[in-house]
This record gives structure tokens, C-alpha cells and sequence, in this order.
């Protein structure tokens, strides 16, 4: 029994004076390493100074150098691509959902590895085109019509309208725009037109029963809705819609320009002097 209890006392010893000694070896490679550290930093000073090296693509070389070694001790190839290693669409999305559209667009821009995804997600974060149509300048109402790309940042002029009008509306049915009423200078009018873009074109469409200006409308179930609005003397248009149940409002409804759609219904804004907001459901 003391045989084994001096046996372990021995090798307790050995193994401190050991941990000492490697202690000692490892304290003599951390000096190492830190001389090592002044002696390359003195040199890259005295070789950027001499213009030998330049600081930027030293940089880039060292960062090349650090992630071809990340790949090397993970067991990725140089030629990987990205979307191999991440779902760089589910980030793209991410990206997407919290920093905005701007910032998709120059993630799309600055990273062609990301740009596909960045395309895709921007897709979904803005669809198609915004049109606008028609207007005034000074006393003068406008058939003009203008298309902005979201994606591309840049508008483009499209064939007038056949007829000026501001204070207008529209809807959007079967990828057509189909324009309404409006103001067209001595007074509102009742005729509506259809914008097709596959025929870039604008072709003219059965008129309203009255003629309105400053109208709201909206789009369910493929039908085109056109709500208040003005006639020629500026007196408010009314529209009586099919009241959901739970809707008191019975009397005929003015001047709702304002339209939004939460299907199956409509939502109407009065921007009067007395706001309210409305829904109905149309029959």
C-alpha cells in the first residue's frame, strides 16, 4: 500500500515539473509570436512607405488568404458557390423584409453571387410597373401617361391617352388599366378607356351613365367599381352599395374618393370635413 501511495506521488511530481516546463515552452512561443508580429508590421510600414506594397490589395490578398483557409478546414471547394453553402434566397427575403427595396437594389448591384436571389426577392417585394395617367399643368389637364420599372429605377413615356383628363380613376382588370371619368376642362366627363400593355395601346370602352371627376375605385371579382365623386357644378355624387349586415349606414353615400379593396368588400374614405370609413359589399 505505501509502495503504490509513493508510486503515484512520483509520477504527481513528474507531471508538475512537466506542466511547468511546457508552461515555460508556451510563454517562450507567445514572445515568439509577438516579436514575429512587430518584425511584420515594421516591415509592411517600411515597404508601403517605399511604395513596394500597397495597403488596400494587401488587405485583399490576406482576406483571399484567410478564406481559402476557412475552405480548406471546412472541406469547401475555392469554386463553391454561395447558394451551395447558405439559402441565399431565405436571406435575399430576409434582407428584403427588413431593410426595404432600396437596399435590395444595391444588395443586387454590389454582389453577383446574390444578385439572382436579390432579383427574385424584389419580384415579390414590388410587382410590375406603376402607371400614371393623365394630370394638369397649370389650366391645362393632360392625356400624357408614364411607366416607372421599380427594379430598373427609371421611368419611360407611353402612347397618350385619347382623351385629357385629371382628377381621375382607375382599375386594373385582366393586366389592363382601364381609365375613368375625370375633369377635361370645361367640365367632367364619362368616357373610359383600356390601356393593354401587351399591345401597347389605348383602345376606347363603353362610357359611365354619369359623367364624374375626383371619383375613388376599385377592383372585386373582375368588376370595376366607381364610387362618388363631383359633376360639372361640384356637387357630390352619390353611390348606395350593397350594405354588409352588420353596416347601419343606409342613405346614399357622397364623396368617397377614396377606395380600398379588402375583398369581398370595398372600403370608402370620406375626406370630407367629417372623416369616416365605410364598407359595403357589393351585390
Amino acid at each position: 500500500m505505501e509502495v503504490a501511495m509513493d508510486n503515484t506521488e512520483e509520477r504527481l511530481h513528474h507531471l508538475s515539473h512537466e506542466m511547468i516546463h511546457q508552461q515555460g515552452l508556451i510563454a517562450a512561443l507567445r514572445q515568439d509570436v509577438e516579436s514575429c508580429k512587430e518584425q511584420v508590421a515594421a516591415l509592411k510600414d517600411c515597404l508601403q512607405s517605399k511604395g513596394v506594397v500597397d495597403s488596400v490589395r494587401f488587405l485583399v490578398h490576406l482576406h483571399r488568404h484567410k478564406f481559402e483557409s476557412a475552405c480548406a478546414a471546412y472541406g469547401l471547394g475555392p469554386r463553391l458557390p454561395l447558394d451551395f453553402v447558405i439559402d441565399i434566397r431565405a436571406v435575399a427575403m430576409a434582407v428584403g423584409s427588413y431593410a426595404g427595396y432600396s437596399a435590395m437594389r444595391a444588395l443586387r448591384e454590389a454582389c453577383a453571387a446574390v444578385a439572382p436571389a436579390a432579383a427574385d426577392a424584389l419580384e415579390l417585394l414590388c410587382p410590375g410597373h406603376l402607371y400614371l395617367c393623365g394630370g394638369f399643368e397649370g389650366q391645362l389637364a393632360l392625356s400624357s401617361v408614364e411607366r416607372l420599372d421599380p427594379h430598373a429605377g427609371v421611368w419611360e413615356v407611353l402612347p397618350p391617352m385619347t382623351e385629357a383628363r385629371q382628377y381621375t380613376c382607375a382599375g386594373v382588370i385582366g393586366g389592363k388599366i382601364y381609365v375613368c371619368g375625370g375633369w377635361a376642362g370645361p367640365q367632367p366627363v364619362r368616357s373610359v378607356e383600356c390601356y393593354d400593355p401587351s399591345s401597347n395601346r389605348w383602345d376606347p370602352m363603353p362610357p359611365m351613365l354619369v359623367a364624374r371627376w375626383g371619383a375613388g375605385a376599385g377592383v372585386i371579382n373582375q368588376r370595376l367599381y366607381i364610387c362618388g365623386g363631383l359633376d360639372e357644378s361640384r356637387l357630390a355624387l352619390g353611390f348606395r352599395p350593397h350594405w354588409i349586415p352588420e353596416c347601419s349606414l343606409q342613405d346614399s353615400i357622397h364623396d368617397y374618393t377614396t377606395v380600398a379593396i379588402a375583398n369581398p368588400s370595398l372600403l370608402l374614405v370620406n375626406p370630407g370635413e367629417d372623416p369616416m370609413l365605410v364598407r359595403c359589399r357589393p351585390p
